[in-house]
Protein backbone atom coordinates (compact mmCIF):
# COMPACT_ATOMS: atom_id res chain seq x y z
CA UNK A 1 0.00 0.00 0.00
CA UNK A 2 1.26 3.46 -0.89
CA UNK A 3 0.33 6.57 1.06
CA UNK A 4 -0.80 9.62 -0.90
CA UNK A 5 1.57 12.54 -0.35
CA UNK A 6 0.48 15.93 0.89
CA UNK A 7 1.02 19.15 -1.03
CA UNK A 8 4.69 20.16 -1.30
CA UNK A 9 6.03 22.62 1.29
CA UNK A 10 9.18 24.70 0.98
CA UNK A 11 10.20 24.40 4.60
CA UNK A 12 9.55 22.29 7.68
CA UNK A 13 6.29 23.54 9.15
CA UNK A 14 5.14 22.96 12.75
CA UNK A 15 3.01 20.02 11.59
CA UNK A 16 5.97 18.40 9.87
CA UNK A 17 8.12 19.09 12.92
CA UNK A 18 5.63 17.41 15.29
CA UNK A 19 5.31 14.44 12.93
CA UNK A 20 9.08 14.06 13.00
CA UNK A 21 9.62 14.19 16.77
CA UNK A 22 6.67 11.78 17.39
CA UNK A 23 5.58 13.01 20.87
CA UNK A 24 3.86 9.71 21.71
CA UNK A 25 7.06 7.76 21.17
CA UNK A 26 9.02 10.27 23.26
CA UNK A 27 6.55 9.81 26.11
CA UNK A 28 6.78 6.01 25.99
CA UNK A 29 10.49 5.54 25.41
CA UNK A 30 12.08 8.55 27.14
CA UNK A 31 9.86 10.22 29.72
CA UNK A 32 8.40 7.00 31.15
CA UNK A 33 11.83 5.53 32.03
CA UNK A 34 12.82 8.87 33.58
CA UNK A 35 9.65 8.83 35.69
CA UNK A 36 10.55 5.30 36.78
CA UNK A 37 13.87 6.65 38.04
CA UNK A 38 12.02 9.32 40.02
CA UNK A 39 9.64 6.73 41.53
CA UNK A 40 12.47 4.39 42.56
CA UNK A 41 14.28 7.35 44.13
CA UNK A 42 11.17 8.27 46.11
CA UNK A 43 11.02 4.72 47.41
CA UNK A 44 14.47 5.32 48.97
CA UNK A 45 12.88 8.10 51.05
CA UNK A 46 15.14 10.84 49.71
CA UNK A 47 14.20 14.45 49.11
CA UNK A 48 14.12 15.14 45.39
CA UNK A 49 16.31 17.89 44.00
CA UNK A 50 13.91 19.58 41.63
CA UNK A 51 16.38 21.05 39.10
CA UNK A 52 17.92 17.59 38.75
CA UNK A 53 14.47 16.00 38.50
CA UNK A 54 13.44 18.36 35.72
CA UNK A 55 16.70 17.75 33.86
CA UNK A 56 16.25 14.01 34.36
CA UNK A 57 12.97 14.26 32.48
CA UNK A 58 14.20 16.68 29.82
CA UNK A 59 17.56 15.14 28.88
CA UNK A 60 16.24 11.79 27.56
CA UNK A 61 13.26 13.53 25.93
CA UNK A 62 15.55 15.93 24.07
CA UNK A 63 17.89 13.11 23.09
CA UNK A 64 14.97 11.05 21.77
CA UNK A 65 13.67 13.98 19.74
CA UNK A 66 17.17 14.43 18.36
CA UNK A 67 17.34 10.80 17.24
CA UNK A 68 13.93 11.02 15.57
CA UNK A 69 14.84 14.18 13.67
CA UNK A 70 18.25 12.90 12.56
CA UNK A 71 16.80 9.52 11.57
CA UNK A 72 14.18 11.16 9.33
CA UNK A 73 16.77 13.51 7.87
CA UNK A 74 19.27 10.80 6.95
CA UNK A 75 16.54 8.51 5.61
CA UNK A 76 15.38 11.38 3.40
CA UNK A 77 18.74 12.43 1.98
CA UNK A 78 19.91 8.84 1.52
CA UNK A 79 16.75 7.90 -0.38
CA UNK A 80 15.65 5.26 2.14
CA UNK A 81 12.28 7.02 2.40
CA UNK A 82 10.48 7.48 -0.89
CA UNK A 83 6.90 8.23 -1.92
CA UNK A 84 6.66 4.63 -3.12
CA UNK A 85 7.75 2.85 0.06
CA UNK A 86 6.17 4.80 2.94
CA UNK A 87 2.76 3.52 3.97
CA UNK A 88 2.00 6.07 6.69
CA UNK A 89 2.68 9.77 7.14
CA UNK A 90 4.65 9.21 10.35
CA UNK A 91 7.08 6.83 8.58
CA UNK A 92 8.51 9.60 6.40
CA UNK A 93 7.20 13.09 7.18
CA UNK A 94 9.77 14.81 4.96
CA UNK A 95 8.82 12.66 1.99
CA UNK A 96 5.08 12.75 2.72
CA UNK A 97 5.04 16.55 2.87
CA UNK A 98 7.54 16.79 -0.02
CA UNK A 99 9.76 19.18 1.93
CA UNK A 100 12.09 21.00 -0.43
CA UNK A 101 14.70 21.95 2.19
CA UNK A 102 15.23 19.20 4.81
CA UNK A 103 18.40 20.75 6.29
CA UNK A 104 16.58 22.39 9.25
CA UNK A 105 15.77 18.85 10.46
CA UNK A 106 19.52 18.25 10.82
CA UNK A 107 19.98 21.58 12.59
CA UNK A 108 17.06 20.98 14.96
CA UNK A 109 18.32 17.49 15.72
CA UNK A 110 21.79 18.75 16.59
CA UNK A 111 20.35 21.58 18.71
CA UNK A 112 18.22 19.14 20.71
CA UNK A 113 21.29 16.97 21.23
CA UNK A 114 23.39 19.99 22.27
CA UNK A 115 20.71 21.10 24.75
CA UNK A 116 20.72 17.64 26.32
CA UNK A 117 24.52 17.76 26.61
CA UNK A 118 24.46 21.21 28.26
CA UNK A 119 21.99 19.95 30.85
CA UNK A 120 24.28 16.98 31.32
CA UNK A 121 27.12 19.36 32.24
CA UNK A 122 24.99 20.74 35.07
CA UNK A 123 24.34 17.19 36.24
CA UNK A 124 28.08 16.46 36.26
CA UNK A 125 28.77 19.57 38.33
CA UNK A 126 26.14 18.60 40.88
CA UNK A 127 26.45 14.81 40.93
CA UNK A 128 29.96 13.96 39.80
CA UNK A 129 31.27 11.81 36.94
CA UNK A 130 29.20 8.64 37.45
CA UNK A 131 25.96 9.93 35.86
CA UNK A 132 28.16 11.50 33.16
CA UNK A 133 29.68 8.10 32.34
CA UNK A 134 26.22 6.55 32.10
CA UNK A 135 25.02 9.46 29.98
CA UNK A 136 28.12 9.32 27.76
CA UNK A 137 27.34 5.73 26.82
CA UNK A 138 23.74 6.66 26.13
CA UNK A 139 24.89 9.63 24.06
CA UNK A 140 27.20 7.37 22.07
CA UNK A 141 24.31 5.03 21.25
CA UNK A 142 22.14 8.05 20.40
CA UNK A 143 24.79 9.47 18.08
CA UNK A 144 25.41 6.17 16.30
CA UNK A 145 21.78 5.01 16.03
CA UNK A 146 21.06 7.14 12.97
CA UNK A 147 24.53 8.28 12.04
CA UNK A 148 25.64 8.65 8.45
CA UNK A 149 28.84 6.60 8.74
CA UNK A 150 28.02 4.30 11.66
CA UNK A 151 24.37 3.43 12.20
CA UNK A 152 23.32 0.77 14.69
CA UNK A 153 19.79 1.06 13.29
CA UNK A 154 21.20 -0.79 10.25
CA UNK A 155 22.33 -3.71 12.43
CA UNK A 156 20.42 -6.43 14.33
CA UNK A 157 21.46 -4.84 17.63
CA UNK A 158 19.57 -1.55 17.40
CA UNK A 159 16.48 -2.87 19.17
CA UNK A 160 18.48 -4.32 22.07
CA UNK A 161 20.63 -1.21 22.46
CA UNK A 162 17.57 1.03 22.40
CA UNK A 163 15.88 -1.02 25.12
CA UNK A 164 18.94 -1.06 27.37
CA UNK A 165 19.84 2.60 26.79
CA UNK A 166 16.38 4.12 27.13
CA UNK A 167 14.72 1.64 29.45
CA UNK A 168 17.69 0.78 31.68
CA UNK A 169 20.32 3.51 31.71
CA UNK A 170 17.85 6.37 32.14
CA UNK A 171 16.40 5.01 35.43
CA UNK A 172 19.91 3.95 36.55
CA UNK A 173 21.30 7.44 36.01
CA UNK A 174 18.21 9.04 37.51
CA UNK A 175 18.44 7.08 40.75
CA UNK A 176 22.17 7.83 40.99
CA UNK A 177 21.46 11.54 40.47
CA UNK A 178 18.78 11.70 43.16
CA UNK A 179 20.17 9.33 45.80
CA UNK A 180 23.92 9.52 45.24
CA UNK A 181 24.08 5.70 45.18
CA UNK A 182 24.76 3.61 42.07
CA UNK A 183 22.32 0.70 42.41
CA UNK A 184 22.62 -1.79 39.56
CA UNK A 185 19.53 -3.51 40.95
CA UNK A 186 17.65 -0.68 39.23
CA UNK A 187 18.30 -2.50 35.94
CA UNK A 188 16.36 -5.49 37.23
CA UNK A 189 13.53 -3.25 38.41
CA UNK A 190 13.50 -1.58 34.99
CA UNK A 191 13.50 -4.87 33.06
CA UNK A 192 9.84 -4.57 31.96
CA UNK A 193 10.58 -1.09 30.58
CA UNK A 194 13.76 -2.34 28.86
CA UNK A 195 11.84 -5.16 27.17
CA UNK A 196 8.92 -2.87 26.36
CA UNK A 197 11.05 -0.27 24.59
CA UNK A 198 12.98 -2.98 22.78
CA UNK A 199 9.72 -4.49 21.56
CA UNK A 200 8.48 -1.08 20.41
CA UNK A 201 11.57 -0.80 18.23
CA UNK A 202 11.21 -4.43 17.15
CA UNK A 203 7.56 -3.90 16.14
CA UNK A 204 8.37 -0.71 14.25
CA UNK A 205 11.16 -2.44 12.34
CA UNK A 206 8.92 -5.44 11.77
CA UNK A 207 6.59 -3.21 9.77
CA UNK A 208 9.50 -2.09 7.59
CA UNK A 209 11.23 -5.37 6.74
CA UNK A 210 10.91 -5.11 2.97
CA UNK A 211 11.80 -1.42 2.89
CA UNK A 212 14.78 -1.92 5.22
CA UNK A 213 16.10 -4.82 3.15
CA UNK A 214 15.87 -2.69 0.03
CA UNK A 215 17.77 0.10 1.81
CA UNK A 216 20.51 -2.26 2.97
CA UNK A 217 19.45 -2.33 6.61
CA UNK A 218 19.83 -5.54 8.58
CA UNK A 219 17.61 -5.03 11.59
CA UNK A 220 16.69 -7.89 13.88
CA UNK A 221 13.32 -8.45 12.12
CA UNK A 222 15.18 -8.50 8.79
CA UNK A 223 17.53 -11.14 10.18
CA UNK A 224 14.71 -13.29 11.59
CA UNK A 225 12.31 -12.90 8.65
CA UNK A 226 8.64 -11.97 8.73
CA UNK A 227 7.36 -15.44 9.71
Amino acid sequence: MQVKSAQPVRRITWKVFVDMITPGAVLLSAINPALLGVIISLQQEVSLTWPLTIFLLLIPALANCSVNLLNDYYDFISGNDTAENIVAEAEGPLVYHQVENPRPALIYGLLFFAAACLMGIYVVIKCGPVPAAIGAFGALVTATYSGRWVSTSHMPIGEVLSGITMGGLIPLAGVRMQTGVLRFSVLAEALPVIIGIGMIMFSNNGCDIERDLQAGRRTLPCLLGRE
